[in-house]
């Protein structure tokens, strides 16, 4: 654990001492917001007892303006959050390490075990309870979910020891309860700032068959294990607990902390898991740890440490046939660990240029394929350490089985049987989620754009530099255009748990948000843009921050407000569409007259071809667009024969029938010629005129990484690919 902590010192943010609450501000378990009772009442309403997803798109609206709520507001009073999205001088983070011994009996399929969780309360308010998480209880049979889901008993819970005193279950009063998939424990005495509740639990579950979401049984082959343990729900500075249940859609938000966890499995059974092995000696076999020291000592290559032959009790691990094994895991300032098994894995590892162990572990019936899994972590890594920030841990695994693609700390589950450029794809948006949310601890059922839609953003640019393409292959653009402004999209900003179903959180998590910051990108500038996120999430860094802190980064490096952007672009379903309405040739020069429709406002790149072939590029800035309103003229010198709009596709314009003109650009003529009329310039805007019978082409795809060129269009793709969305 001491190599983890000195490489973690350098970006860990500083313990900050804790702020004393402004007088005048409540405190947060006043203003939580849903308490359990109302939020058991409330979800009876909107999820009942089904195993089939249901649509809750209607029921929340969202507001045009992404003002800040009251409570981040109150934050601010608390001298927590800051005008210009770092956190505030008084900004604290309450702490939970786990020590965990656990056994799984994969003839059975069953966790059994125990946990002592060590709670430090940094916040300046008294705690008079505390909150968990049961996230199996989803597989309960009266759970309420919004994905289809095995049932399985949900979590057997059995001793709970508060401080060392045992606590009851009571549905009032001192103790404790369960409520869907979590646990309020209301204490004896408040718990005060600056002081530290040791809670031991027992408990036990059934590992959910396959197929099922982000955990499961693959056939009692494989086993990918995770959400299996009690978790502290995170009590922080602007919502106080937060107690959000577990539905299946919305992700985790979880505190950060040291996990010590010992699992114990049958002898050869290999294990892939958050955190570092510290007992190779005692669990692995010679010619395993052999492997292992030639590995270390050829950085940049692939090893097989664990091949065919070296498979099963007594090789792969020391222990022979019929003896247990416990493996010993530990893992530095993490917000979650998780863990995948098998009886028939083969073990590769590649250590990188800067010291990180990848490990892939998979069955030889996906070798050919797979062989390159750690390569492909490798380089992921070392691109996003490049682009964001250094990543913080010494090992990275990533394992095959039942999952088609999830994100834990340290590690990942994907599902074999794809081609080469599908693996390359999954890994890499899985393994960028190290960023977002492992290291930047956002809320991720609240707010799924700032780890999904972050992700998507940047996973494409990695995949063209691992495959060496001049250009990514986007397919976001071409997803978000066909649904933009039809029922199915909802605001960005909506919670996760109420744009079931799963198409619609695919777009509002993953597609949107990537297109959006795209588009961002290229109206503040992409050096700006850069800076933004790389201080962003430098200042973040296992903290928890909010969509309003990422806001105010960008404007502060970008030097203006952006209020009139993130209305729209996240707070709403609005659209683009600018088109040529008209050019008039008036003598030796051209008048070009662009239309805008809908409520998001972009800057246009305009390619203008004159009649003797020059090519001159224009653009109108979204400032112009604000300050003139519905359409802007162009003065062009010389008789103008084509106009392009954004024929580098780097703005998500819904309509593309109208953004040419003129023969030479290609499409024959598409807006008015000759002399202009008043009649033309006050016809009715394009979003109330009949739809064009032709189909949206959509522009070409965006380039997404800060640093790179657009100067060449990239190449589109056809479809939105749902198969590397997390919970396949």
């Amino acid at each position: 654990m001491t190599d983890e902590r000195s490489k973690l010192s350098s970006i860990l943010p500083e313990r900050t001492p804790r702020a004393t609450r402004a007088p005048d501000v409540p405190p947060h378990h006043a203003a939580t917001g849903v308490g359990l009772a109302m939020l058991l009442s409330l979800l009876a309403a909107l999820f009942p007892a089904a195993a089939a997803p249901i649509s809750a798109q209607s029921l929340v609206e969202t507001p045009d303006q992404p003002a800040p709520p009251a409570a981040f507001r109150e934050a601010e009073r608390a001298d927590t959050r800051s005008p210009d999205g770092r956190p505030g001088a008084g900004y604290w983070q309450n702490r939970a390490d786990y020590v965990i011994e656990a056994t799984l009996d994969p003839v059975a399929g069953r966790v059994t075990g125990r946990e002592t969780i060590t709670y430090l309360n940094n916040a300046p308010d008294s705690l008079d309870r505390l909150v968990l998480h049961l996230d199996q209880n989803v597989f309960a049979p009266s759970a309420r979910r919004n994905r289809r889901a095995p049932v399985t008993g949900g979590m057997d819970l059995g001793t709970v020891l508060l401080n060392g005193a045992e606590v009851e279950a009571h549905p009032v009063g001192r103790g404790y309860q369960e409520a869907l998939t979590l646990l309020e424990l209301l204490l004896p005495e408040p718990l005060e700032p600056g002081a530290t509740a040791s809670l031991e639990l027992s408990w036990s579950f059934t590992v959910p068959p396959a197929p099922t979401f982000r955990t499961g049984n693959l056939d009692f082959d494989v086993f990918a294990v995770a959400q299996w343990y009690p978790r502290m729900a995170v009590y922080d500075d602007v919502y106080g607990w937060d107690e959000t249940p577990y539905l299946g859609d919305g992700e985790f938000y979880l505190e950060y902390g040291d996990f010590d966890v010992a699992l114990t499995l049958p002898s050869g059974w290999l294990v892939g898991a958050t955190g570092v092995l510290q007992n190779e000696s005692e669990v692995l076999g010679d010619a395993v740890l052999d492997g292992l020291t030639r590995a270390r000592s050829h950085a940049g290559e692939t090893v097989q440490v664990v091949t065919p032959e070296l498979q099963g009790p007594g090789a792969a691990t020391r222990a022979p046939e019929g003896s247990p094994v416990t493996w010993r895991f530990t893992a530095e300032n993490v917000r979650d660990f998780a863990f995948s098994t098998s009886a028939n894995y083969l073990w590769d590892v590649r250590v990188s240029a800067a010291g990180v162990e990848n490990y892939a572990f998979y069955r030889p019936q996906v070798a050919e394929t797979w062989a390159e899994a750690a390569r492909y972590v490798d380089v992921t890594i070392a691109t996003l350490s490049e682009w964001i920030l250094p990543y913080p841990w010494s090992r990275a695994t990533t394992t095959e089985g039942p999952v088609g693609g999830m994100e834990y700390p340290m590690m990942v589950f994907i599902s074999g049987g794809r081609s080469p450029r599908s693996l390359a794809g999954v890994t890499i948006h899985e393994m960028a989620h190290q960023w977002f949310p492992m290291i930047v601890g956002s809320m991720e059922a609240k707010h799924a754009f700032m780890d999904e839609g972050f992700v998507s953003y940047f996973d494409e640019e990695v995949a063209a530099r691992l495959w060496g393409d001049e250009e990514p292959r986007w397919g976001e653009n071409q997803g978000y255009l066909r649904v933009a402004g039809t029922e199915a999209e909802v605001p960005i900003l909506r919670h996760t748990d109420l744009v079931s179903p799963y198409g619609a959180r695919g777009l509002a998590a993953y597609t949107k948000p990537a297109v959006m910051l795209g588009a961002l990108r290229e109206v503040v500038g992409r050096d700006a843009f850069a800076a933004a996120f790389q201080d962003y999430a430098s200042e973040w860094a296992f903290r928890h921050p909010q969509p309003w802190d990422f806001f105010r980064t960008v404007e502060r490096h970008a030097g203006r407000d952006l209020d009139w952007f993130w209305g729209p672009a996240f707070a709403s379903t609005a659209t683009l569409d600018v088109g040529v309405l008209a050019v008039e040739h008036q003598g030796g020069s051209s008048v070009v007259v662009l239309e805008r429709s809908g409520g998001l406002i972009l800057p246009t790149p305009v390619r203008i071809t004159r009649s003797d072939g020059s090519i001159e590029e224009h653009s109108v800035s979204a400032d112009r667009w604000r300050a003139e309103g519905r359409r802007v003229r162009l003065i062009i010198a010389g008789r103008v024969e084509g106009v392009a709009l954004d024929p580098d596709g780097r703005f998500p314009d819904v309509e593309s029938s109208n953004d040419v003109w003129g023969s030479e650009v290609g499409g024959g003529p598409q807006g008015l010629q000759g002399p202009l009329h008043d009649a033309d310039l006050h016809r009715p805007p394009a979003s109330h005129r009949p739809a064009p019978t032709q189909p949206h082409k959509g522009p070409q795809a965006l380039r997404m990484h800060p640093h790179t060129p657009s100067s060449t269009p990239a190449i589109p793709t056809s479809s939105l690919r749902l198969d590397r969305f997390d919970p396949v």
